[in-house]
């Protein structure tokens, strides 16, 4: 790993990438849809985000007679009832679904699968209580640690969890899916 250059006085700028999947949900889309005036036509969700082991019961604006999942190692489904649709994400990823319905021809449904970054937040809360600016988000299939931290060694703690973090992901994802991980952790630090 590259040492860590201060940012500012006393401070050092951090920046991880960790190879981990792509989580981006549309809030543009979502705003725009809410800002919408209601309309007496059925309105079908497009895109679907997801956490890996998790699950998300979709309300169905109509009845739909059959499913089909373009990748079952990205996400997977039960059909609760007619109008509601349980979906669990299984791996980093995208996929879509294709839901047939009554009123016409088949819907498709997109289905972004990301990492759940809660227990690493938690864990760097709880080992660097005093860091507050480390800041955890998904970009371009990374994992990525951005904000200033107080010392190489604070630094260096944080990049340590994310790459257990990671590691950790990797062993449940390949256990859960047959083999299928994210690449390899990676870690460098940025000015």
């Amino acid at each position: 790993m590259a040492p860590c250059k201060p940012a500012a006085a006393g401070a050092v700028a951090l920046a991880v990438g960790l190879s981990s999947g792509v989580f981006e949900p549309l809030r543009a889309a979502r705003a725009a849809d809410s800002a919408a005036p209601a309309s007496p036509k059925v309105r079908w969700q497009n895109t679907l985000p997801a956490v890996v082991g998790h699950v998300v019961v979709l309300p169905l604006p109509e009845p739909v007679s059959r499913v089909v999942v373009g990748d079952p190692k990205v996400a997977d489904y039960r059909l609760i009832s007619r109008t509601e649709l349980y979906v669990l994400g299984k791996s980093v990823g995208t996929t879509n679904f294709l839901l047939w319905r009554q009123s016409g021809p088949p819907v498709s449904l997109n289905v972004k699968v990301s990492a759940d970054l809660d227990p690493l937040t938690e864990s760097l809360k709880a080992a660097l209580p005093l860091e507050q600016e480390i800041e955890l988000m998904m970009a371009s299939g990374s994992v990525v640690l951005r904000g200033s931290v107080a010392d190489v060694g604070a630094a260096d703690a944080a990049v340590q969890l994310a790459q257990a973090y990671t590691r950790q992901l990797n062993r449940y994802l390949a256990s859960s899916a047959g083999g299928s991980a994210l690449g390899g952790a990676s870690a460098g630090t940025t000015q």
